[in-house]
């Protein structure tokens, strides 16, 4: 006998997944790692110098439970982003509610991996009283400061972002008082804050784009990695994504007011973290270009008809600025007394393989001078060859070149980086650029859990140099989960491309058939 209960719909059905995903995401912070670790009771040293083995336990045991629930957070994520590949009702605000509830799971936990939120809190209470943090002279051991007094990571090192960045996370000065857990938790909450503008300003471009906006903006804000790196370490990076999304909002509008006013906003993106330069170049010609297609009538002639020729000539500059940063770099010539993107080979790329040959510090210049002379001479090829005739495509470039720097030419990686280019993949319109930042992000935790405890799983589990295992099964994962997509897609087209030739060939027939009854 059949059931009588009305069959349900398919869009009930992805929500449903959705709740219970983004369920699992915030029972599992909340539980897993909030509530046992939570920054206002927590061992004042752990807050001060962060580590997973410190606060959970050093033994291989404990490194299994901490990835037990870390897959429980990516099997949450994935869950949700399927619900919303699927599609319901309402998904943006939905998918707002969600990244909302969760990010309020995140908060109460103390830093997990990385002690630059305790830096980070010193260094914005040395700006406000009118020292440069940047300098020799603003090193939080030199600060008659109590939470400056606090810090015990780097601290005899000046730091390293925009005063944009100082600025902005001073926010939440009034309402933390002067000990280090409560400047932490303010570094944390501005971190979340923006982590969740910059959601919500990649869910509008994509909107104007014709993507679904819920998707993009859980793409970004309920990734495990960015809520572990930001809403739980309190890195400053949402800072400068947060502005630089809302520049590039501006520069979609189809009104020139609208695109000139995206213009401050990405210089106040740059003036917090230099990131957003990368892409810089792309957007620019994708500017140009637009020009070049329907020129403004109050254009001079002779600029009109130099615009065909505006982005070989931005492409062959690029290259030679490549070769210029090769030089400065590889010479030494750029000194800085913070510890930036071009200084400090890290263990988590594969560049670390190369560190035996990394015995006197005039090669390791050289190989960032080489590696970011590649990231301009990328940037010089997508200028030239890549099709940019709309937002879309601008997007896509970006995003491309954003995950080229990351993923091939970055020998100081750190994890955090990630969300330099998510929000770029999740408009980018390329499934296998998706699937491949998914498994880039989420298998990062390999690496994390690598350094975290890699005493124990050499000694309990007999496995060497862990780190580098780690490392290569990450970019081997990545590579091919991207790959794989890419190659899925192309069949896909290719199927299609063959099934309507088919159905051409069919109606032909018949067409010439009615044709010849009528004569």
């Amino acid at each position: 006998m059949p059931s009588s209960r009305p069959a349900r719909r398919p869009e009930t059905r992805a929500l449903g997944v959705f709740i219970a995903g983004t369920a699992v995401l915030a029972l599992t912070w909340l539980f897993g790692f909030s509530l046992r670790a939570p920054i206002w009771s927590e061992d004042i040293e752990n807050v001060r110098r962060s580590g997973l083995f410190r606060i959970y336990g050093g033994g291989s045991e404990d490194m299994v439970n901490t990835a037990l629930l870390i897959m429980l957070l990516c099997g949450g994520y994935l869950a949700a982003l399927w619900g919303l590949r699927k599609g319901f009702p309402r998904s943006f605000p939905v998918a707002i509610a969600g990244s909302v509830v969760v990010i309020f799971c995140v908060l109460p936990v103390a830093p997990l991996t990385s002690p630059d939120a305790a830096h980070l809190a010193a260094d914005i209470r040395t700006f406000y009283r009118g020292t440069d943090p940047t300098s020799r002279e603003g090193a939080p051991n030199k600060q008659d400061d109590p939470v400056a007094r606090e810090v015990r990571v780097f601290d005899d090192s000046p730091s390293g972002y925009g005063p944009v960045a100082y600025a902005v996370g001073g926010i939440s000065l009034p309402f933390v008082g002067d000990s280090l857990r409560g400047n932490v938790y303010g570094v944390k909450v501005v971190a979340a804050l923006f982590l969740v503008a910059t959601g919500i300003a990649t869910a509008f471009v994509a909107r104007k784009l014709g993507y679904e906006p819920g998707m993009a903006m859980a793409y970004v804000t309920l990734n495990p990695l960015v809520l572990w790196e930001f809403v739980a370490d309190g890195h400053n990076d949402p800072i400068m994504t947060g502005f630089g999304m809302a520049a590039i909002l501006l520069a979609v509008q189809d009104r020139v007011r609208w695109r000139l006013a995206a213009a401050p906003l990405a210089a106040l993106s740059v003036l917090a973290k230099y990131a957003m330069i990368v892409v810089a170049p792309v957007f620019a010609a994708w500017w140009i270009e637009r020009l070049r297609q329907n020129p403004p009538g109050w254009m001079p002639k002779p600029i009109t008809a130099l615009l065909p020729y505006a982005r070989p000539l931005m492409a062959a500059a690029a290259v030679c600025a490549g070769v210029l940063v090769a030089l400065v770099l590889g010479m030494d010539l750029l000194r800085n007394g913070a510890a930036g993107p071009a200084t400090g080979l890290t263990r988590n790329t594969p560049w670390t393989f190369l560190r035996d040959w990394f015995d006197t510090k005039e090669r390791e210049n050289w190989v960032f001078g080489v590696c970011y002379a590649g990231v301009a001479t990328t940037a010089g090829l997508i200028i030239l060859r890549h099709r940019l005739e709309n937002a879309r495509d601008a997007m896509a470039a970006a995003a491309l070149l954003m995950a080229i720097f990351l993923f091939a030419l970055s020998p100081n990686l750190r994890h955090w980086y990630q969300l330099w280019v998510l929000p770029l993949i999740a408009l980018g319109g390329r499934r296998w650029l998706m699937a491949g930042g998914i498994a880039f992000s989420l298998g990062a935790f390999m690496t994390i859990l690598s350094l975290n405890w890699q005493g124990a799983i050499q000694t309990d589990m007999g496995i060497k140099n862990p780190v580098d295992n780690s490392v290569m099964a990450l970019w081997v994962l990545t590579i091919s989960v991207a790959l794989f997509t890419w190659y899925r897609d192309r069949e896909a087209e290719r199927r299609s491309a063959e099934a309507e030739a088919r159905r051409a060939q069919r109606r032909v027939p018949g067409r010439a058939a009615r044709a010849g009854a009528r004569r």
